[in-house]
């Protein structure tokens, strides 16, 4: 058999056989390592988007939440990093908080671990006080850019501003804060109500919808996420991994990746579609923001003297302090009111009668039995 003719020579010569396997040689080493570390067997229809990835690696950050998303939370967790890796400290009011008390850990397939201050579910609550930087949270934080993978351009820490019984996505809005930095984020709260019922359609619990498959508060987003994963379900009989699933659903492993980019693709928005059915919550909160960056301008009193300035120096420069406040403690309320509603109706009417008929309570009390006479003598039997 001549190899050359059939993989040509560029895949097998004399010095790189080793990189080789497979009964005529067609199989690069290291995806049959992959496969069997993944899997524990062979999977032959994961050969074709292996050898894709061989020739562009930076398509792996789309596959990884389909490995990572057949795994446990537990499992995941160990895998991110935790909150003593990125945190030197965080302080609130000015004063430094108990990072494995007050800062909430929890994990997502995309995100990986993530760490909230005031979160639902933690068991301690802070409220705010005072505006302007003593009343708001200051951290000092490690980018660990030492530990990024090689298809990362960018380096920085993702913060998330939500409210606190909202869930967060991968594409949710974020600020990046940059290492060798102080990132400033300036909040200003904005409440909106809607009436519902008579007056429009807008959703006060999660169950009031078809399905919906996320924690904490009812969103839209979170609806139209909820359409997408049935969408994937009913074409390729999984759920993506990326997005919460459905209880007793099976998740999509690397193998179904490809039907899932294609039925993605093919159905386009959630938002077009005529099944989807996602109103507005009829409460909800949302946190406008100005975000600014400075560069820190020297190197901190610590690394003078140091023993290996050089080594101080460069700890230094992967650091970064995150400032989040609130300028100013008041806030926006968008509230739906009705234009009439009862007694608005008889305001207006008792108002239009008087400018029209002239007339007072006691002449509206002569026209109730005006009116009551008039029906008595219609119904009156000769």
């Amino acid at each position: 058999m001549n190899l050359f003719s059939r993989f040509g020579a560029s895949h097998f010569d004399v010095d790189n056989s080793e990189k080789w396997t497979n009964t005529y040689c067609d199989l690069n080493i290291i995806i049959e390592q992959v496969l069997i570390a993944i899997y524990g067997y062979m999977d032959t229809d994961m050969i074709s988007l292996l050898n894709d990835l061989m020739s562009n690696p930076s398509e792996i950050k789309d596959m990884v939440p389909f490995i990572t998303g057949l795994l446990n939370t537990s499992e995941r967790e160990d895998l991110s990093w935790d909150v003593t890796d990125l945190f030197y400290w965080i302080a609130f009011e000015d004063q430094r908080l108990d990072l494995t008390r007050d800062i909430y850990k929890w994990n997502d397939v995309v995100l990986g671990n993530c760490f909230t201050f005031n979160h639902y579910y933690n068991n301690i609550t802070y409220l705010m006080r005072d505006s302007g930087q003593h009343g708001g949270i200051l951290a000092n934080m490690r980018c660990r850019q030492d530990e990024y993978a090689p298809w990362y351009d960018t380096a920085a820490i993702n913060v998330f501003i939500h409210s606190r019984d909202e869930y967060v996505f991968s594409e949710s809005v974020r600020y990046n804060a940059p290492p060798n930095a102080k990132s400033n984020i300036n909040i200003y709260d904005t409440y909106y109500t809607r009436l519902g019922g008579k007056y429009g359609v807008c959703i006060k619990e999660a169950s009031e919808v078809k399905a919906y498959y996320y924690p904490l508060a009812y969103t839209t987003d979170g609806c139209l996420r909820t359409c997408y994963q049935d969408m994937i379900y009913a074409a390729c009989d999984c759920m993506d991994p990326r997005y919460p699933a459905a209880a007793n659903v099976t998740t999509c492993q690397l193998a179904n990746r490809t039907c899932v980019t294609e039925a993605s693709d093919d159905a386009g928005d959630p938002s077009t579609w005529s099944s989807c059915v996602c109103p507005l919550p009829c409460s909800n909160q949302q946190y406008s923001v100005t975000w600014s960056a400075a560069n820190f301008a020297a190197a901190p009193q610590s690394c003078v003297g140091a023993a290996n300035q050089t080594a101080c120096l460069e700890t230094y420069a992967d650091s970064l302090l995150v400032a989040i406040v609130l300028p100013r403690l008041d806030y926006q309320i968008y509230a739906e009111t009705a234009n009439m509603d009862f007694n608005k109706f008889l305001s207006q009417l008792g108002g239009q009668l008087g400018v029209l008929m002239g007339i007072n309570l006691v002449s509206f009390i002569e026209l109730v039995f005006l009116v009551f006479g008039l029906f008595a003598v219609c119904c009156r039997k000769y």
